[in-house]
């Protein structure tokens, strides 16, 4: 899962909307 997290959070709009 933080996989996942850090590689959305690498650069996704997708990953910013998981955040919230």
């Amino acid at each position: 899962m933080l996989c996942r997290f850090k590689e959305l959070m690498d650069g996704n709009k997708k990953g910013s909307e998981l955040l919230h």
